[in-house]
């Protein structure tokens, strides 16, 4: 279970490419990309971190 975590982040992160390039919500797009960016980037941290113990 922990090693899903980093791959959570990186689908988190090429979700919110995939808004950006796709313009998906034009009105909260970018709100909504870094939000998914940030979460994913969070994710990913966490579960290298928790991979290292």
């Amino acid at each position: 279970m922990r090693n899903n975590l980093k791959y959570i982040g990186v689908l988190l992160v090429l979700i919110s490419l995939w808004i950006n390039t796709t313009k998906w919500d034009k009105l909260n797009e970018a709100n909504l990309s870094a939000a998914f960016l940030l979460i994913g980037i969070i994710i990913f941290v966490i579960g290298l971190k928790k991979d290292k113990k």
